[in-house]
């Protein structure tokens, strides 16, 4: 009797300690409540769970949630009348991105048993912006209870989701101590986070809590996030349908989906942050926090000397004038091996390739090697004015497969400036190097759409949003061309360079341009400067809450009106964003009468936007040669 009394007394110890860890864990979160109760089954932890434990939990809550969301929407299909082709295609977008959210979240769990923090926070933010667009897109259908369901479920899964993603933030930036985990800040709370060292969705949360298990907190980091983007990009698609019962209770768990997978990832941010001790963890902090996630004494140079290797071997052709080669770059795609651990070299000579161009997920560490701009030039004309075609879906070439590289070519959409969204290159590859290439659209030119890209001497031509998405990108020594938005542009014309979807103050991501320059074409700048008064261009405008977006060491000619940044929609996001600016020159970069909700980074901060530690492209970008 002694002692079975000792045991229990034990075993309520125990308890009583778990519960206690999970509850400091979970005040680093942005919903705690749901956080600590979706953490409460006595079997999803062990007694004494370690901080990575509590974490890989918050990540595996989501990714339960993920898979109920998933067969919910595929429900919803069988009640989508025939007649009605957009709202059938924005339910198998919808299904899609929440495939690469559960993808991402896989890829940030693995990362974290890594010891790979920054790359689970990477994939966490990936995966939690795709459960956002995924919600985002059922609301677009929601005029019934059953999608109404839906989007309430969606909801859910992106605060879970932030809810992960948090944490990791706390523990990159804190370890073990969970008594000074705290929510997610931003630059905006005076936070800038400065730290060299350390169906997507679904894949992206497994590989999120992969990375936790291998002490690998940045990718888990980095994974998760791409896995809350998609859940959110699923929730948006199916919000545009939402006119049956169906369709209402499909969102309703996506949006629990959400919470989820954002409550994982501000675990992963707290962990990142603050390590082991849960005591120390809260929810996230931006830079409008006053928080920066930097560590004094470990500075990086803001100039990155990488990008795509000269000295490849090519391991297939295309070309337009010989037998022994592809004829087309898709079937040099469809050609390349899956999950190559090597880069497989994609040659394309000089020609005009007009076609759609897709790289699954499977296929891993493809290299596009152009013959130079204006000479290799891949182009198409999709535009969203076509039936069943979305942004996603209009972009001529779209990467989905992980290290993705690109060198000396020309990628474009000739829908025109009337076709509204037409992107000419999207990418959602993790780890992609793009150097020496040239886009060129209108609006929505190039879809940096999620997790960590690098782009180095680059030509970017448009006019609305035409640098738009949810990614941590870094853009070095590129040019920034605005051109005419109308068939009357002599009439004026508003345009917005940016347009970064951070959803997340967790999200370890944003838009960093380093060194480059922002101008109009010769024949905009030939209209603009007729008459000035009637031309506005911006530098960004926040496309969702926590947009993020920096310019450092840029020359920002004339064109860019004194105010430097516009709104979205009314007040949405200006509380909440960062818009920062460094050292930049030109006519268009005098700070004294820019907007009040933008801000002069702290110089003892600037490196927080280094490649190194930003995107942590010191471990994956190859030196130049």
């Amino acid at each position: 009797m002694v002692s079975s009394a000792t045991e229990q007394i034990e075993k309520s110890h125990v308890s009583i300690s778990k519960l206690f860890l999970i509850r400091h864990a979970c005040q680093s979160t942005r919903f705690p409540l749901l956080c600590e109760s979706s953490l409460a089954q006595p079997s999803l932890l062990p007694p004494k769970p370690t901080t990575v434990q509590i974490i890989q939990s918050a990540i595996s809550v989501s990714k339960d949630h993920l898979k109920k969301g998933q067969d919910m929407v595929a429900e919803v299909t069988d009640s989508v009348p025939t007649a009605h082709v957009n709202h059938t295609t924005l339910i198998l977008i919808c299904l899609e991105i929440l495939a690469y959210s559960d993808h991402r979240m896989e890829s940030a769990s693995h990362a974290l048993t890594q010891g790979k923090v920054k790359d689970a926070r990477a994939w966490m933010s990936a995966a939690l912006a795709y459960q956002k667009g995924s919600w985002g897109n059922i609301k677009r259908i929601n005029d019934t209870m059953s999608i109404a369901h839906v989007m309430t479920s969606l909801e859910e899964l992106t605060r879970l989701s932030s809810n992960a993603l948090s944490m990791m933030v706390a523990y990159d930036n804190n370890g073990e101590d969970t008594l000074s985990w705290t929510p997610p800040k931003t630059e905006r709370d005076g936070f800038y986070e400065d730290r060299p060292d350390v169906a997507y969705s679904d894949h992206r949360m497994e590989s999120a809590s992969h990375a936790l298990t291998q002490g690998k907190v940045k990718d888990a980091r980095a994974w998760m996030s791409a896995a809350l983007a998609y859940q959110k990009g699923s929730w948006g698609a199916l919000k545009r349908i939402n006119d049956t019962m169906s369709i209402a209770h499909v969102m309703t768990s996506l949006d629990e989906l959400t919470r989820l997978s954002s409550n994982a990832l501000s675990m992963m941010v707290a962990y990142d942050n603050n390590g082991e001790d849960t005591l120390s963890w809260t929810p996230p902090k931006t830079e409008r926090d006053g928080f920066y996630e930097d560590r004094p004494g470990q500075k990086s140079e803001l100039r990155f000397e990488g990008g795509v290797p000269t000295n490849l071997k090519v391991d297939i052709t295309v070309c337009k004038d010989h037998i022994e080669c592809y004829k087309t770059v898709q079937a040099a795609v469809d050609a390349a091996p899956e999950n190559a651990a090597s880069h497989f070299v994609i040659k394309i000579r000089s020609g005009v390739y007009r076609e759609t161009v897709r790289i699954a997920i499977e296929k891993k560490n493809l290299v596009f090697w152009g013959e130079g701009i204006g000479k290799t030039i891949i182009t198409g004309s999709l535009n969203v004015h076509q039936p069943g075609i979305t942004t996603f879906s209009s972009a001529t070439v779209g990467v989905l497969g992980d290290g993705f590289m690109a060198r000396d070519l020309t990628v474009e959409n000739t829908a025109g400036s009337e076709a509204d969204q037409a992107v000419a290159f999207r990418s959602d590859s993790d780890m992609s190097v793009i150097e020496n290439c040239e886009f060129i659209g209108n609006q929505d030119t190039l879809s940096a759409n999620s997790l960590r890209q690098f782009y180095r001497n680059c030509s970017i031509q448009g006019n609305v949003d035409f640098i738009f998405g949810t990614a941590a990108s870094v853009f070095q020594d590129c040019l920034l061309l605005v051109a005419p938005r109308t068939s009357n542009p002599e009439e004026g014309d508003n345009n917005a360079i940016t347009a970064q979807g951070r959803t997340d103050p967790a999200e370890s991501t944003g838009f960093v341009f380093h060194h480059c320059v922002i101008i109009g074409t010769e024949e905009y700048m030939k209209i603009y400067n007729k008459n000035p008064q009637v031309h506005k261009n911006y530098l960004g405008r926040p496309w969702k809450e926590y947009s993020r977006t920096v310019f450092i060491d840029c020359n920002i000619e004339k064109l860019i009106s004194p105010e430097g940044w516009t709104t979205w929609s009314g007040d949405t996001g200006l509380k909440t964003l960062f818009y920062g600016e460094f050292r930049n020159i030109g006519g268009g970069s005098d700070f004294s009468k820019r907007v009040p909700w933008s801000t002069q980074i702290p110089p003892q901060f600037v490196h927080a936007y280094s490649v190194e530690n930003f995107i942590q492209g010191d471990q994956w970008i190859p030196k130049s040669q």
